[in-house]
């Protein structure tokens, strides 16, 4: 298996495409939509032993338990790696305090599409954007510190993993209005046979936003995901994470007279924050 590992952000996106109003989904602000449609949610946002020893919250099933078929929805099939690795969309909603930090993970799917990829103008596109509402537990603020990573692989139908691109961006909705989280990308996949593995992590300084608490934003992943020839599937098993956590500037604490202190501002300073998450992207 070739490897291509990319960082950094992007400033803008390497697809074009028309984005349908999401439909809402049965899951309370946990959400998953491919080519703009929703898809049914599973599991009632019940974790796995495994799931919650890892800090989530609510952790939901992207098929029924009852089946080991992929789902369909316009002209992508959607489908777990293995039994033992089912798609699931998982949630860590905290208040961001401590050495707590919320988590948005799309992880142990495949995605194919039904289509098949002719090169050039008659390549294939195709979205998947998951999504979720962080008001269980609202952050304290007053802001948030933001980074990504999404890893996995290429499998070829023809043999050769060829032009294909993975890119995602991530947006959300604060008390300011909607803010811009960055983006990360394989960039163009040169000629590789069989298959190609790509781990994509954001770099610091990673993105602060004002998030004056209570502060429960909304924020949407959108993976892009371009097939050159064939039906070529992407496989993301090193999970699509995003992780935000609690943020005030850093800054020595200054000099007060004689007698009680104010306190310090809520909340963990910046880097302490940057520690955290750069622990999680590892």
């Amino acid at each position: 298996m070739t490897h291509v590992r990319g960082f950094g952000l992007l400033s803008s996106l390497l697809f074009v495409g028309v984005l349908m109003a999401p439909v809402p989904s049965e899951a309370s602000g946990a959400t998953v939509y491919i080519n703009g449609t929703s898809i049914q949610l599973y599991g009632g946002g019940t974790c796995s032993t495994a799931d919650k020893s890892s800090g989530y919250t609510s952790c939901w099933a992207l098929l029924p338990s009852s089946t080991s078929a992929p789902g369909l929805i316009n002209n992508v099939n959607y489908g777990n790696v293995s039994s033992s690795n089912p798609a699931r969309l998982l949630i860590a909603d905290t208040n961001g305090a401590g050495n707590s930090i919320d988590t948005l993970t799309l992880t142990g799917v495949t995605l194919q599409s039904t289509i098949t990829a002719l090169g050039g103008g008659s390549a294939v596109n195709f979205q998947v954007q998951y999504s979720n509402i962080f008001d269980a537990a609202p952050n304290v603020g007053p802001s948030v510190l933001t980074a990504q990573r999404i890893g996995g692989y290429f499998v070829a139908s023809d043999g050769s993993v060829n032009k294909n691109q993975l890119t995602e961006s991530v947006s959300g909705v604060f008390p300011a209005g909607t803010a811009d989280l960055g983006s990360v990308s394989t960039g163009v996949i040169g000629n590789t046979t069989p298959s190609v593995s790509f781990n994509l992590v954001a770099t610091q300084p990673y993105i602060q936003t004002s998030c004056p608490g209570p502060c429960s934003p909304s924020v949407t992943k959108t993976m892009f995901i371009h097939i050159e020839n064939g039906k070529d599937t992407a496989y993301v098993t090193n999970s699509g994470h995003f992780f935000m956590g609690t943020c005030r500037d850093n800054g020595s604490v200054p000099s007060v007279p004689p007698g009680t202190p104010d306190p310090l501002p809520p909340g963990n300073a910046c880097n302490g924050t940057a520690g955290k998450i750069t622990a999680k992207l590892i």
